[in-house]
């Protein structure tokens, strides 16, 4: 858990974690990078490769197909409306 606040941390001053070939590569505000922060990241590198690697399989995971999203009220509204007119268009309302 505490790794997982320090990616938070560096995320939220710019610094983008990614893997790749069991690598970590940085990217975004290197720049803010301490020493101490380089020190954590190498020293936790197969931790933090776990959490990405966990990351990544949970946005590669699909939805069903039977999931339907609720129409929002604006939705209904512009449903409403050109049900009345078959004229015009009140999409861009």
């Amino acid at each position: 858990m505490i790794l997982q606040n320090m990616i938070l941390k560096l995320n939220k001053r710019g610094v983008v974690i990614n893997a790749e070939n069991e690598e970590l590569i940085i990217t975004g505000n290197t720049n803010s990078l301490s020493d101490y922060d380089l020190i954590l990241l190498k020293e936790n590198k197969s931790e933090i490769l776990k959490i990405i690697s966990k990351k990544n399989t949970l946005q590669n995971e699909e939805r069903g197909d039977t999931y339907i999203a609720p129409l929002t009220n604006q939705q209904r509204n512009i449903y409403f409306l050109e049900s009345l007119s078959v004229e015009k268009n009140f999409y861009n309302v």
